[in-house]
C-alpha cells in the first residue's frame, strides 16, 4: 500500500495527535509529554499571583482536562498518577515545582464534591477509571471490566439466551466462572465459597424477558461517564463531616476561607504550633490576649465582637452570638427573613471573617494598624 500511494511506512512507536501510538504505556517515560504539559501550565500561571479561589478554578478548568486524552485510552501507572497529583497539590497550596508550601487539607477531603465537604476537585485515578469504563460499559461488545458494584447496576438477566453472564461479567479479578468455578459432579468450589458468590449476585435481577444490558444508574438506560462519577461519589462517607453551605454571593476565595476556617486549617498561632512551626508568641495579634485559635480570632476576640455587633446593627438582625465557627456559619439560617436576605447575611458574615483575617495578616506582615471602620467597609 505504501508503494501504491508513494509514501514510506513508519515504525512504532510514533506520535499521532500528540499520542504515543504503539508505545508501552506502562513505562513512566512514555507519560513525560503529559508531565511537560503540566509543568508548562504551572510556569505560565504562577501560584502566588492567584488567590486560592483562582487556583481552584484553574485546576478544574485546565489541569484536570489536560491528561484526559491519554486517560481515555490508557490506564495510567500509579506512579504517573502520584506525580501529576503532586504537581496539582503544590499549585493548589501556592507552591511551585521548585517551592513547597504546607498542604493544609488532606487530598482525600479536597478531592470530594462540595456536597461531600470537599472543594470539588477530582482524583486523577478516578478520572482515568471512569474514562476507561466507557470502552467496556458503553460499547456493543458489552464486556464489563469495572468491578462488582458498578457491574450489578448495569445488568438485567432474562432467560439466559444471549448474555453469557458467568463468562462475561468481571469481578475485578477475573470472571465469575473463573473465580468461582463450580464442579457439579463434586458439588464443591475450587475457589471461594457459596456465601461469597451469593453476596456478589444479590443485586442481579432475573426477569422473564430476553437478556439485555442496561445502565440502570442513569434514567436513560445509557452509559455515561458522568453517572460513573456519581457512583464513585456515593461511596464517600460524610457522616462526621460538616458540609459547608457555599454562598454564591461571595467570591470563591471567601467561600474557601470559610471552608478552611471551619476545619481549623488556616495558619493561626495554635495551628502552626501544632505543626511544629516556630513563630514565637502565638497570642492573638488583634487583642493580644490568649492563644490565637480559629474561635479566638473570629468569635471571642474583642475586635471580632465589635465587627459582629456592627454587622448585626447594619443588617437589622439579632446580635450575632456564636460558640463555634459552625454556629457562626449557620446564623443566617436562624434569622427570620426572606431567602434573599438570608443569603445576603451569609455572604456578609463570610466576607467579615475574610476581612478580619486580611486585617490580621496586614498587621503581622505589613505592620498596618487595625481599624474597625476599614474592616467594616
Amino acid at each position: 500500500m505504501a508503494n501504491e500511494v508513494g509514501c514510506k511506512p513508519d515504525t512504532t512507536p510514533f506520535k499521532y495527535l500528540g499520542l504515543n501510538v504503539g508505545a508501552n504505556m506502562n513505562r513512566i517515560i512514555n507519560w513525560h509529554p503529559v508531565y511537560e504539559i503540566f509543568r508548562a501550565c504551572l510556569s505560565k500561571w504562577k501560584a502566588k499571583l492567584l488567590s486560592i479561589g483562582g487556583r481552584v478554578v484553574l485546576i478544574k478548568s485546565v489541569m484536570e482536562s489536560l491528561p484526559n486524552y491519554y486517560f481515555s485510552l490508557y490506564k495510567a501507572p500509579n506512579k504517573v498518577i502520584t506525580n501529576l497529583e503532586a504537581m496539582i497539590k503544590r499549585f493548589l497550596w501556592g507552591g511551585s515545582i521548585e517551592e513547597r508550601k504546607m498542604h493544609w487539607v488532606a487530598w482525600d477531603r479536597v478531592s470530594c464534591h462540595k456536597k461531600e465537604g470537599g472543594l470539588g476537585l477530582k482524583k486523577l485515578k478516578e478520572i482515568n477509571t471512569t474514562l476507561l469504563i466507557k470502552w467496556d460499559g458503553g460499547t456493543k461488545r458489552k464486556t464489563i471490566v469495572f468491578g462488582r458494584e458498578l457491574l450489578m447496576r448495569s445488568i438485567l438477566v432474562g432467560w439466559g439466551g444471549s448474555v453469557s453472564f458467568s463468562r462475561k461479567a468481571s469481578m475485578g479479578f477475573g470472571t465469575i466462572s473463573r473465580s468461582y468455578l463450580l464442579i457439579p459432579r463434586l458439588g464443591i468450589f475450587l475457589f471461594g465459597t457459596l456465601s461469597k458468590l451469593l453476596a456478589i449476585l444479590v443485586d442481579v435481577r432475573v426477569t422473564s424477558e430476553a437478556d439485555r444490558w442496561r445502565w440502570t444508574s442513569d434514567s436513560s438506560g445509557s452509559f455515561s461517564v458522568k453517572s460513573v462519577k456519581k457512583l464513585l461519589y456515593e461511596a464517600v462517607d460524610t457522616e462526621n463531616r460538616y458540609i459547608l453551605d457555599w454562598c454564591k454571593w461571595a467570591a470563591a476565595k471567601v467561600n474557601i476561607h470559610s471552608w478552611r476556617m471551619e476545619m481549623e486549617k488556616i495558619p493561626t498561632g495554635v495551628a502552626l504550633k501544632y505543626r511544629n512551626v516556630q513563630i514565637g508568641d502565638p497570642l492573638c495579634p488583634l487583642c493580644g490576649s490568649n492563644e490565637e485559635s480559629v474561635e479566638r480570632i473570629f468569635i471571642a476576640c474583642q475586635v471580632a465582637s465589635v465587627i459582629w455587633n456592627g454587622v448585626s446593627s447594619w443588617c437589622k438582625i439579632p446580635n450575632i452570638f456564636a460558640f463555634s465557627i459552625r454556629d457562626l456559619l449557620r446564623i443566617h439560617k436562624e434569622i427570620s427573613a426572606s431567602e434573599c436576605k438570608k443569603e445576603a447575611v451569609q455572604s456578609i458574615i463570610m466576607i467579615g471573617c475574610w476581612s478580619l483575617w486580611r486585617a490580621r495578616n496586614n498587621l503581622i506582615f505589613s505592620n498596618k494598624e487595625i481599624k474597625i471602620d476599614r474592616i467594616m467597609s
